[in-house]
């Protein structure tokens, strides 16, 4: 826990440094304590590798977190949290035996969608939704006052959804069940982004199927999230009232995540054919898409999604209070903002009618990075990418006819708020009821 909070704890930087060096401090002396912690899987050493697993991605070091997350999954299969007769409870349960009954169930949901947020290119899914059959979380709430729901959410594609489809969608879910709900679909866009490469021309499942034919992957993707979005409770939505609603009763930061991840979705799963966008309104290509509008169409929705994109993440970092930390999604979305912002900043006819807010967003997305740094360290290499783009859009000196250029630094890179554990008084993590705050 100490290597999560110390960045923002700032009275203990004088004493190490600064925020990165306490940081590494306290990995450090994590890192010594690994080999006798390892073996033997706990509801406790899942969250503790977890949080590690965190706080070295934060610090940069992707390896070591892919293996701290790694081994905090495996322990999460060897004790069957993806199962749901591991939470059975006695009808006659005690308060204490449902809330440590959610707790595990907690540790589990936040271990499987954020797993989706730190995956690496081309990597697997950790938990197969066809093995999972374990239901979502109550509210926080039910929770808090150790009270059973009357029902619970499911997500789409498990077991549980598969036996009963309307679980997926119920008008009723938690702020926690459309979180988990929101990074899976993230997943499925984000992997299938990581699987494009377009030297080999490989565009998914495209090489059989254009993006515009009604089997193609894109059109399935883009109509789940606009089926989801429909679906989801009007207090799910992006708006500043719900945003100031849930900050009084500190679940600010999982209802920007999962606002943030939708609106990532709709854009990444359009962010694979900028090329091919750029290569129509530069005349460059041919297309044999029935619809004349087709591309443009895309391109307004990709740009009106980083436009909405723009405007949460603006709002949230205006009304931040000092030392408040961000989800790490919302810190990967100004990056991209920031890059799809400097391709209409170079090419305005890729969306005419958004062209105009390109500068704005690029600015305010280098001077959002560049504050965050210090606390940030992997925010360094979106922030010098970032900047290598800004500088020749900026000096406008490169031509049109070079192509993407300088702008074909941009990789993809999907990466990215964090549960939390309470020292017990031995020494050892106890699992603390995980709290969507």
């Amino acid at each position: 826990m100490l290597s999560i909070s110390a960045r923002l704890t700032t009275c203990v930087h004088p004493r190490y440094g600064n925020a990165v060096k306490a940081t590494e401090y306290f990995i450090n002396r994590a890192g010594d304590i690994l080999h006798n912690e390892m073996y033997e899987p706990t509801l406790e050493r899942i969250q503790a590798f977890f949080l590690l697993g965190v706080s070295e991605w934060i610090q940069g070091n992707r390896n070591r977190s892919a293996i701290h997350m790694g081994i905090a999954v495996r322990m999460a299969n060897m004790l069957h949290l993806h199962r749901e007769e591991s939470y059975k409870i006695p009808e006659n349960a005690t308060t204490k035996e449902i809330i440590e009954s959610e707790s595990a169930r907690r540790t589990f949901w936040i271990l499987e969608s954020q797993e989706h947020l730190y995956i690496e290119y081309n990597g697997a899914v950790a938990f197969p939704l066809s093995d999972i059959s374990a239901l979502l979380p109550s509210s926080e709430e039910e929770f808090a006052f150790g009270k059973v729901p009357e029902v619970r959410s499911a997500l789409a594609g498990t077991e549980a959804a598969n036996k009963n489809p309307d679980l997926a969608s119920l008008p009723s879910r938690t702020l926690f069940a459309t979180v988990v709900q929101a990074h899976n679909l993230w997943g499925q866009v984000a992997r299938r982004a990581g699987r494009v490469a377009r030297s080999e021309h490989e565009k998914a499942d495209e090489v059989i199927n254009k993006p515009w034919e009604r089997k193609s992957n894109y059109l399935q993707l883009t109509q789940t999230l606009r089926d989801w979005e429909k679906s989801l409770p009007a207090q799910h939505h992006w708006s500043v009232w719900n945003f100031r609603g849930y900050k009084a009763t500190f679940l600010e930061r999982p209802y920007v995540s999962q606002v943030i991840v939708t609106r990532l979705s709709n854009i990444i799963i359009r962010r694979i054919y900028l090329d091919d966008i750029l290569d129509f309104v530069l005349g460059r290509l041919r297309s044999d898409c029935p619809d004349p509008k087709f591309w443009s169409n895309m391109a307004f929705e990709l740009y009106s999604n980083v436009r909405d994109l723009h405007d949460t993440f603006d709002t949230v970092c205006s009304l931040r209070l000092e030392g408040e930390d961000y989800p790490a999604i919302l810190v990967f979305s100004i990056y991209i903002c920031g890059s799809l912002a400097a391709y209409l900043f170079k090419w305005p006819q890729l969306c005419p009618l958004l062209a105009s807010s390109a500068e704005p967003i690029l600015n305010r997305s280098l001077e959002i990075l560049g504050m965050l740094l210090p606390n940030w360290p992997i925010i360094q290499r979106w922030l010098d990418a970032l900047q290598r783009i800004a500088s020749p859009m900026r000096s406008q000196s490169q031509e049109e006819e070079q192509g993407l250029g300088g702008l074909n630094t941009y990789h993809f890179e999907p990466g990215l708020s964090f549960p939390s554990a309470s020292p017990h008084p031995d020494g050892d993590l106890h699992p603390l009821p995980l709290r969507l705050n």
